[in-house]
């Protein structure tokens, strides 16, 4: 990250505006001290997704340390990243954490047909997670992964039960950051650093 963003960051239409910014942070997992974050609108209800890479991206994975609050009895930040954002169609399939009151791990797809809401392809509960719930905050490693109309979802370099999962909705697409906060107007921020995305452009 080195005090900006390497790569052009955009911010995902009717989403918040708040794209990718560097940063300090002296816990930075690369150990540079600056991590890119994405922060959701500032007053609350809109989620926010901040895209980069390239749009012909189609078979590949993306993976990035994603700095996961652990809100225990509360609701939670959604924290996450992205793959095959098609911005023209307003849709991408997400990897997410909530690690509140419930804790969880989602992959979902989320598209304008279905009004921006997700639709869920595979959840994870507090027993499906490797290595188990996280007791407090800090860097874990998430991966997605994307070939034909297959996914892949990874947590700290574990391959999450029931992988791969289909769906065919989005053939290709840029890689992103996500953050939310759903059930009241609080600001949700993700914070990332080292964004590796490896593959194939159709």
């Amino acid at each position: 990250m080195a005090g900006k963003p390497q790569l052009a960051w955009r911010t995902f239409p009717g989403f918040s505006p708040d794209p990718l910014r560097a940063v300090p942070r002296e816990d930075a997992p690369d150990g540079d001290g600056w991590v890119g974050t994405v922060t959701n609108s500032t007053f609350g209800g809109f989620a926010s997704l901040a895209y980069a890479g390239d749009e012909g991206l189609t078979d590949y994975s993306v993976e990035a340390w994603v700095y996961i609050e652990v809100v225990p009895g509360r609701q939670g930040p959604i924290q996450g990243i992205a793959i095959r954002v098609d911005p023209n169609g307003e849709r991408f399939y997400r990897l997410a954490a909530q690690l509140g009151a419930e804790p969880r791990l989602t992959l979902a797809y989320v598209g304008k047909d279905v009004n921006h809401f997700p639709v869920y392809l595979r959840e994870w509960s507090a027993a499906d997670i490797p290595g188990g719930t996280p007791k407090a905050s800090g860097w874990h490693r998430m991966k997605l992964r994307a070939a034909g109309n297959k996914l892949w979802a990874s947590w700290n370099d574990h391959e999450l039960p029931g992988s791969p999962i289909s769906d065919s909705r989005i053939r290709g697409g840029y890689f992103g950051v996500y953050a939310n906060f759903v059930g009241g107007r609080q600001l949700a921020q993700t914070l990332v650093d080292g964004i590796v995305a490896k593959g194939d452009r159709g």
